[in-house]
């Protein structure tokens, strides 16, 4: 995702980091700011979620930001741990997120480390038609054991219920 900022392998200051990380959230609709830099942490806050007020009955979907931003440092800082300090999925009135880059065993927080960037074979786009035809043939295989499943259920639903007007 971050190289559309700049090449793979390149590492950032906090700053750049920080601009990245605001830009990416907003781009999907966050109110994303940065409130501080600093060489070891970045910490920014946010007024509105991008996933709107639906997080508040979802709070798990927090964790795509902190792997997002823990992802993104991890490969461009080094090191990322990430702090959800503040957040509204859990009533706070806004979001405060701390990204640090450099392990620190006073914070809380999730950490990410030796994230590889993705390979230029992992686009789909440049994926050749052999690829294509064997990830759908893997799929179908997929999706005929979920059905399998599903159908055993509704077998044992039935007994169930069977046994249920026996007694």
């Amino acid at each position: 995702m971050e190289t559309f900022y700049s090449d793979n392998h390149s590492r950032w200051s906090p700053d750049q980091y920080a601009e990245v990380i605001v830009d990416v959230k907003n781009s999907i609709g966050g109110h994303f700011q940065i409130k501080e830099v600093h060489q070891d942490r970045v910490i920014v806050t946010a007024k509105e979620c991008p996933f709107g007020e639906v997080v508040k009955d979802a709070p798990h979907l927090c964790m795509m930001t902190s792997s997002v931003f823990g992802g993104i440092a991890s490969r461009r800082m080094g090191y990322g741990k990430v702090h959800l300090r503040k957040r509204i999925a859990v009533g706070d009135e806004g979001c405060e997120v701390v990204i640090y880059f450099q392990p620190n065993e006073e914070a809380d927080g999730i950490v990410y480390e030796n994230l590889p960037v993705t390979p230029s074979n992992g686009d789909p786009f440049n994926w050749e038609e052999e690829a294509i035809q064997i990830m759908n043939e893997e799929l179908r295989k997929s999706d005929d054991m979920v059905t399998e499943l599903v159908k055993e259920l509704e077998e044992l639903r039935s007994e169930v219920k069977r046994l249920r007007q026996k007694t």
